[in-house]
This record gives C-alpha cells, structure tokens and sequence, in this order.
C-alpha cells in the first residue's frame, strides 16, 4: 500500500471512529452505560420471526387516556407479581415504581423523574442542562409508545444476589442493558456481594429505531433491586428486546 493509500485508510478509519464514538456518547449521555448488542447466534432468524408475530399491541397510550393505562399497568403487574408467588418485601412499592418508570416512557416529564429516583436514593443533579436535554431527546421518541398490557410479565432475574433467569434466551434477541452508573445510584455495580433481589417486569413497546422516524415492536423490560437499608425498590436498568437485528433507542432512565 502506497503512502496515498495508507493515507485515505487511515482518514477512513479515524471518521469511522468519530461517529461510532458520537453515537455511543448520544446513546450513553446522563451517566448512563449501555452494552452492546450480542451477535445474533446462527439459527435464531426463524425464532425472531415467531416473536414477532406472537407480539401483540393492545394499548394505544394518549394523552386523554393515560392515567387509566398507567393504572391498569399497575394492577396487571401486582396481579402478575403475586401469581408468580415470588416471595418479596413491598410489592405494593415495587409496582408503584414500575408505573412511575412506565409514565417517564410514554409522557416523560424530566423533573418529576428525576425528583421520583432521587427520593428513591439516586443522586441526580436536576440542574443539568446536559441530562434534561438528551434525557427529553429520549422520552419525545418514546412517547405515547404502543403497549401490550395483555402480555405483561414478571419474574426475578436475581434473588439474593444468584442469577435466576437465564442469561440467554433463544426466543429473543437482547440489544442490551441500560443502567446509571454507580456512583449516582444508591446501590453497587456488585449484585451478588449486595446479595440483591432484582425483579423483572417486560411488555411488548413499540421503540424508535435508530437513524428513522419509524417504531418496531419488540419488549422493554424494568428491571427493580430492593434496597433492603431504605426498604424500597429501587430502578435498576432498562433491558431491550428487539425482534429484529436494526438497533432501536432506549426509554428514558
């Protein structure tokens, strides 16, 4: 290779860098840590296939119709919750902080979510021009996101710090975590040292996709860590499953 050759490659390869580094800036900002997507293991075209078609929206959330969604959602995850008989401290909290998770989704509105994880140990500077900016970038691309209520579901990912649901799950294809780093959170990176109890709770949603203005279906999960010093649940991260290879935008967190 010429030096001209050597040259342009290197020019390529330094823009490559600079947008993959803005894009993950734009996905991360506010703190937050998002990993990235798994590699789509041979075979699972066909299960993605079959997700999708199985994914039913019910739920058209409006401004008029809201609070009777976000009460529903609330009482299909207590109602989920308690027929899996997982044996916890305040569920009444735990739903209570899901709902407030599902509001910021589809009618994000910056200071009461922040004022909400504050009072549950976070410690978010609600100053931050910075955070409100790109974390109302994000709620406008999720508002009034289509649901599937009808298909809510929840189950623990850990107890007492011991993984329980599996890290893998051929029916879907996991884009990845979002949480907030540790240092504005109540709790540690440590789940099992902390021996903490994270409870799940997944819907289909309608998500943005990256570079579009168009929405896919796939499921969103809330994931909760009980904080047993405070005695409440505390939003732990937010876990995309997609039903397709295209990467979508998270909710805001």
């Amino acid at each position: 290779m010429n030096d001209r050759n050597k040259l342009i490659a290197a020019v390529v390869f330094a823009l490559v860098g600079i947008g993959l580094a803005a894009y993950l800036y734009y996905r991360s900002s506010g703190g937050g840590l998002r990993e990235s997507p798994a590699p789509l293991p041979t075979g699972m075209k066909e299960s993605l296939e079959r997700t999708a078609v199985s994914l039913s929206m019910d739920t058209e959330p409006s401004a008029d119709t809201l609070s009777s969604v976000l009460v529903s959602a609330k009482e299909k995850s207590l109602s989920a919750l308690l027929s899996t008989k997982i044996d916890i401290e305040r569920p009444d909290d735990l739903v209570i902080a899901f709902q407030d998770q599902l509001r910021a989704t589809l009618d994000g509105n910056f200071d009461q979510h922040v004022a909400g994880l504050n009072a549950r140990g976070y410690k978010l500077d609600p100053t931050s021009a910075s955070e409100r900016k790109s974390w109302e970038a994000a709620a406008e691309l999720s508002r009034w996101s289509k649901l599937g209520l009808d298909q809510l579901k929840v189950e623990p990912v850990y107890v007492n710090g011991k993984r329980v649901k599996p890290e893998k799950d051929m029916n879907y294809y996991s884009q990845g975590e979002y949480t907030r780093t540790a240092d504005v959170r109540p709790l540690g990176n440590d789940v099992e040292s902390q021996r903490l109890t994270i409870i799940e709770v997944s819907l289909p949603m309608e998500l943005a996709r990256v570079g579009t203005s168009d929405r896919v279906a796939g499921t969103t999960a809330y994931r909760f860590a009980w904080n047993r010093e405070a005695k409440q649940w505390v939003p732990w991260s937010i876990v995309v499953l997609k039903t397709d290879r295209h990467p979508t935008l998270y909710p805001p967190f």
